[in-house]
């Protein structure tokens, strides 16, 4: 399937059934240099392998989306997707979903890969190469995530916001921004945590003052140097790594103004 000037594939209330193959996928982009978006809901889709490349976000009179690939209200279950060469803000957006995927990748992402709002998350495998903004935004959600693989991230490799909870149970970051970022009363646990090349490893603070603190919960951080550098910490969140509880020592304020495209990290562009 190819989409161009703005055109939207719109599917709602449907089953759907792509059986692509490793050699043979179900293919969706752009047909020349314009391009188009999906938009998915009340649905029920199934999937073995499907490739989306070169999609932007839908144009739509009093209705806002930022994915290329936009689930609604639905019910997603698949072995593998691959989203390449977004234009748009969100590669995929997830809102107020259930998504059970095997392993979902994102390589050359304008900002960001994946955003999810009101959706519960499953993945074994997530990869991120190359994104302009965030790996991971999450709002409102709750995630598991077996293993996630991020490289060249220029903002947050994982951004929880609004009361969201992760459950990660490997990550390895290399040559990014920022890694592990938690904010207003959501809730970050992460089994195995290695980087390298990294600005930034964890950040945590209240960003919207109508949220509580943020926790962050690592029990086996794989660091070259044991002081763990907390100048991105908030003196209010709960941080406990490898078993021992740390806290920070300025406001989240302090921790903000220096994040955001002002000193460290990208500000979304829409």
């Amino acid at each position: 399937i190819c989409l161009e000037n703005g055109s939207i594939l719109h599917i709602i209330d449907s089953e759907i059934r792509a059986k692509g193959t490793e050699k043979a996928p179900v293919i969706i982009n752009q047909c020349s240099q314009s391009s188009g978006s999906v938009i998915i809901e009340n649905s029920k889709i199934k999937f073995n392998n499907i490739k989306v490349s070169g999609l932007v976000n839908p144009k739509k009179k009093l209705r806002l989306l930022y994915g290329g690939i936009n689930f609604i209200n639905s019910n997603i279950n698949g072995k593998v997707l691959t989203i390449s060469n977004a234009s748009s803000e969100d590669a995929v957006n997830f809102i107020n979903s259930n998504v059970d995927i095997d392993n979902i990748s994102f390589i050359q992402v304008k900002s960001d890969g994946l955003d999810s709002d009101y959706s519960n998350l499953k993945f074994k495998k997530v990869y991120c190469k190359e994104i302009g903004n965030d790996c991971l935004d999450m709002s409102y959600s709750y995630g598991f995530i077996r293993k996630l693989m991020a490289n060249r991230v220029l903002d947050k490799v994982i951004s929880l916001g609004e009361s969201s909870k992760l459950y990660l149970f490997e990550i390895k970051s290399i040559d990014s921004e920022m890694g592990l970022v938690s904010k207003d009363n959501s809730y970050l646990n992460v089994d195995n945590y290695s980087y390298s090349n990294l600005k930034i490893p964890i950040s945590a603070f209240i960003k919207k003052i109508e949220f509580g603190p943020p926790s962050i919960v690592i029990k086996n951080l794989q660091s070259k140097t044991k002081n763990y550098n907390l100048d991105f910490v908030s003196l209010d969140s709960n941080i406990i790594i490898n078993g021992k509880s740390l806290q920070g020592y300025k406001t989240s304020s302090q921790v903000m103004e220096k994040l955001y495209g002002n000193l460290f990290g990208i500000k979304t562009q829409r």
